[in-house]
């Protein structure tokens, strides 16, 4: 019943983190409200919903629970109306705007891993590494891939900071700890530590796997 808690808890934070992500990027585009709104909740359901569909759990969570969509749809315009409240002055805090996004996706990415890794161990998949940690990373990066494609952005994993790395970093450490026998809840801790730190190391180092120029 605790680690349901904890997971639900997570879960709120996820939301929460990759919602303002999405309506962060509407406002730095500037969206309409609809849009700002739209862009935070799918940036905040879109990888859970490809998770469900990858792994046959339909109707996809976010639309069995309107709770998730409330939380998201919440946030999103609430974001919009502190970036409207601020809008003559918002160039001055365009710096501070990109640093909340990159730690608000970090946050998220963190959680939402390790969430859909959980999703494919409840469905019965806990002896196939590969697919629960495809799924976690699935979930972790599919709603932020999904908000970079509708802003008509290249998408963020696929180019820069370390990102789908930091998933399957963190979500092979997870799925390790688990099966040697580290309670649930520390296990999920240590993930996500492990995702959010290489991600924003990523980022204050400016680090990039390497490409052909």
């Amino acid at each position: 019943m605790k680690e349901q808690m904890f997971i639900l808890i997570l879960e709120t934070i996820g939301i929460v983190a990759f919602a303002i992500s999405g309506a962060l990027m509407g406002v730095k585009k500037r969206h309409d409200l609809f849009g700002v709104t739209f862009l935070g909740i799918v940036t905040a359901l879109g990888g859970g919903a490809l998770r469900d569909v990858l792994i046959g759990n339909t109707p996809p969570v976010m639309f069995q629970n309107y709770r998730y969509v409330a939380i998201a749809a919440g946030v999103s315009l609430l974001t919009f109306a502190v970036a409207y409240y601020i809008r003559n002055d918002i160039s001055k805090y365009a710096r501070g705007l990109n640093g909340m996004l990159n730690y608000m996706d970090a946050l998220g990415l963190g959680v939402f891993t390790l969430s859909g890794m959980n999703m494919a161990i409840e469905k019965g998949y806990q002896n196939n590494a590969l697919l629960v940690v495809f799924v976690g990373v699935l979930t972790g990066i599919g709603g932020g891939m999904l908000r970079d494609v509708l802003a008509r952005e290249v998408p963020f994993v696929l180019y820069k900071r370390i990102y789908a790395v930091a998933c399957i970093c963190g979500g092979i450490l997870y799925y390790f700890l688990l099966k040697i026998g580290v309670p649930q809840t520390l296990a999920m801790i240590d993930g996500m530590f492990c995702i959010f730190l290489i991600r924003m190391i990523a980022g204050w180092l400016k680090l990039d796997l390497p490409r052909i120029s």
